[in-house]
């Protein structure tokens, strides 16, 4: 997940310690220019989904990667 627009992993903070920050998700949809849908269906179209645990890490990392970096 995203907290104050850095990566975390979410299962190493405790909740308290996002109190007041801003936390992206991916049901939350961390960008509003559709490149965190693009991203999804991308993964969907390319059977690229795996377990379900860490796919939302994964997509959500792949998005910062592309938003940094748009033609890696």
């Amino acid at each position: 997940m995203h907290v104050n627009g850095e990566e975390v992993k979410a299962f190493t903070m405790f909740a308290v310690e996002a109190h007041d920050a801003g936390v992206g998700t991916i049901e939350r949809q961390v960008n509003n220019d559709g490149l965190t849908d693009v991203i999804q269906q991308a993964f969907q179209n390319h059977h690229g989904l795996q377990c379900e645990f860490y796919m939302p890490g994964i997509m959500l990392l792949t998005t910062s990667l592309l938003i940094e970096n748009p033609k890696p």
